[in-house]
């Protein structure tokens, strides 16, 4: 009997694998993702007015390809192209754009191979480049801007406002992270991210510990969790995923020794070791010991 449990713990460990992941950048209560993908009407507010001094990075890759019609803004703020102007456009005919203070005097625009790519787009008062991570190419211009200006909104992420061409609507695509500095000083780092208790797909600014969730109508569509490929690691957060909530007996490593852990899927679980060196696991209010693998030889 022991040997049979054994053996079906080992099966069920191989086959859950893949959905066995730990989440190292976000607090409990949060499954990191690779990308959120917006549709059209979701949008995220960052509470941030840009200015001389705002610098930001961003990586995203549409999933609709622009038209004649319709180009699609990953993220900003302006009051025209001349005024006030921070902003990130996917055009047509493969081309990437981005704009700080006045277009006239910073654009950088990039021609690409292919629009569906992914970029990163780097954009400041002395300085810019949009990468394509497909690709491994970059463009880039150090054309300076010395105006000082507040953008009439604040920024947006996979969103226009006004000031913005007819032509230019809200993104549809992946959205993989943004940051923001003032003054150099990063003030908002956004990175994708589920609220475990509702399911509620945003991003989460781990400057200040702040979920941001869909300022505009309709749902983000949540991309995959981020996972790493064992369970190895102390003081991190164990998140599991597409597994029966009724709980499951898991196997995990701790200096090349084997445990189990009885796990309930609908929840995360910090693992931690006690003074004694033995493993523990928090669920709710209680701490459990996790026996050693060898209860089951």
């Amino acid at each position: 009997m022991q040997k049979i449990l054994k053996h079906l713990l080992l099966f069920l460990f191989w086959f859950f694998i893949g959905n066995f992941c730990i989440a190292t950048t976000l607090p409990s209560g949060y499954t990191q993702l690779e990308y959120i993908e917006t549709t059209g009407t979701t949008w995220i507010d960052t509470g941030i007015y840009g200015n001389l001094n705002t610098s930001f990075e961003i990586v995203v890759q549409t999933t609709v390809a622009p038209t004649e019609d319709i180009r699609f803004v990953p993220f900003g703020s302006r009051q025209s192209a001349t005024e006030s102007n921070i902003m990130v456009l996917i055009d047509v005919d493969n081309k990437v754009l981005t704009d700080f203070g006045d277009y006239t005097e910073t654009r950088l625009q990039a021609s690409v191979d292919n629009i569906m790519n992914k970029f990163k787009i780097y954009n400041s008062r002395s300085s810019r480049y949009i990468q394509d991570l497909t690709s491994n190419t970059t463009h880039n211009n150090t054309e300076s801007y010395s105006t000082n200006f507040t953008t009439p909104t604040t920024l947006r992420i996979a969103a226009v406002g006004p000031g913005f061409h007819v032509l230019q609507k809200n993104f549809i695509g992946k959205v993989y992270y943004v940051k923001i500095w003032d003054d150099n000083i990063l003030v908002r780092d956004f990175v994708p991210a589920k609220r475990n208790s509702d399911n509620e797909i945003g991003m989460y600014d781990t400057v200040n510990n702040m979920f941001y969730t869909n300022a505009g109508t309709g749902t983000f569509i949540a991309g995959p969790a981020i996972c790493a490929a064992t369970a190895t690691a102390l003081d991190e957060q164990i998140c599991l995923k597409d597994i029966q909530p009724n709980g499951l007996y898991l196997p995990v490593k701790y200096n090349n020794n084997k445990y189990y852990l009885m796990l309930d899927a609908t929840h995360d679980y910090p693992i931690h070791q006690d003074s004694d060196n033995k493993l523990k696991i928090k669920v709710g209010n209680t701490t459990y010991n996790v026996h050693d693998a060898s209860v089951f030889e």
